[in-house]
């Protein structure tokens, strides 16, 4: 349940941060087969237990050790969507969702209990911005 980390696969990673750019809409297809495919394994999943998983892990790896890979414009219009519908899927059987995302990026908009904050008012360079954590 990994979109981000499944394009930097297919694509490589230094192609698939340039994907959204130079292909959008490719960008859009891939990563909805990329989901399409998780979503629906996950589903028989699911169904096959019968109602005894009590928790699932949608994670993905956003970050660095020095901060986002990806701007927070990036992520909403081209990941957070897929992660959210696997989110929903869970939910819809009555899974709780554990994430893990690496940064605050993915904290954010998938509506997890943390709030986020940058502490840089300049707008993403592709530097590594200071992140920092509230509850």
């Amino acid at each position: 349940m990994a979109p981000f980390y499944y394009h930097n696969l297919l694509r490589g990673l230094e192609q698939s941060l340039v994907d959204p750019f130079v292909a959008p809409e490719f960008t859009h297809e891939l990563l909805r087969r990329i989901s399409d495919f998780f979503y629906h394994f996950h589903r028989r999943i699911f169904e096959a237990c019968e109602g005894r998983i009590d928790v699932a892990e949608v994670t993905d790896d956003l970050g660095s050790q020095t901060g986002p890979l990806i701007s927070m414009d990036t992520y909403k219009e081209f990941y957070a969507p897929h992660h959210q519908r696997l989110i929903n899927l869970c939910h819809e059987f009555g899974i709780k969702v554990s994430s893990t995302m690496t940064t605050a990026v993915a904290a954010c908009s998938c509506r997890c209990s943390w709030k986020w904050a940058l502490t840089s008012s300049t707008p993403y360079s592709g530097r590594a911005q200071a992140w920092t954590w509230r509850n």
